[in-house]
């Protein structure tokens, strides 16, 4: 959780002990606005908190269960290459039948050498 002073933009970071309470002393006289925050929750933000000289402010704040979301990054290389991809286009269709010809050909080898 964090308070930042709307003034001068002063900002302090606190956790909450495992009961949840908090405290954030000795801020200088102001208006703040506090957010707290926590993994797999929506952030909350309570502005114009007001603090007085000697006094104690007690906030308090109920997080709801944020929205899970998942980033996939795919880094990988084309599976043809662009410029290949266009050749093949501009073949006959004469020099095609020799080439998937070929290409069954040397198939059916490879499937002789696995017994």
């Amino acid at each position: 959780m964090s308070i930042v002073s709307d003034q001068t933009k002063l900002s302090r970071t606190q956790t909450t002990n495992t009961g949840g309470m908090y405290d954030f002393v000795n801020l200088p006289i102001g208006s703040y606005t506090l957010t707290f925050s926590h993994d797999g929750f929506e952030s909350q933000k309570i502005p114009s908190i007001v603090v007085q000289a000697d006094r104690t402010a007690t906030v308090n704040a109920t997080l709801k269960v944020g929205q899970v979301g998942t980033t996939v990054t795919v880094e990988a290389s084309p599976l043809m290459n662009g410029k290949l991809y266009r050749h093949c286009h501009s073949l006959t269709g004469r020099k095609r039948r020799t080439i998937r010809r070929d290409r069954r050909e040397q198939w059916i080898g490879q499937s002789a050498d696995l017994g």
